[in-house]
């Protein structure tokens, strides 16, 4: 059974989104200097190009089309370690902390109809959201 001061260790809505906004951040920073590349490429042997068009190839390979429930679970997975042993974190045949957390991220995710790149330190300042955090 989980108490009050356990349940006060586990990771929160916020921590979850904290680090998706830290891995849109970074995403959009790394498409960036790819697409700074590509244009360079494209622009020292004469073709013609959008930014639309550079952009669809940098998303051929990246977190802008990841599976956002994925994306998700791989983040909230990154507390496996601490919690190590803990069924009440995850447990193989019945409802979990785990379980429960990613739910109620993507039920916030999908109101809001975000995608990974969207999700960011303003996403994080939309009063719905903060107010949908809030009642975790």
């Amino acid at each position: 059974m989980t108490n009050t001061a356990q349940l006060s260790n586990y990771p929160t809505p916020t921590d979850i989104f904290t680090r998706l906004s830290e891995l849109s951040e970074k995403t959009l920073k790394d498409n960036e200097a790819v697409f700074q590349q590509v244009k360079k490429d494209w622009d020292s042997v004469g073709l013609k190009y959008t930014s639309e068009g550079l952009r669809t190839v940098i998303r051929e390979d990246s977190l802008f089309d990841a599976d956002l429930d994925e994306v998700v679970f791989d983040v909230i997975s990154e507390w496996d370690e601490k919690f190590e042993g803990d069924t009440d974190w995850f447990d193989e045949d019945d409802s979990d902390m785990k379980d429960s957390l990613r739910d109620y991220v993507m039920n916030i995710i999908e109101e809001q109809e975000v995608e990974l790149v969207e999700i960011n330190r303003e996403f994080l300042k939309d009063e719905s959201v903060k107010e949908a955090i809030k009642n975790w």
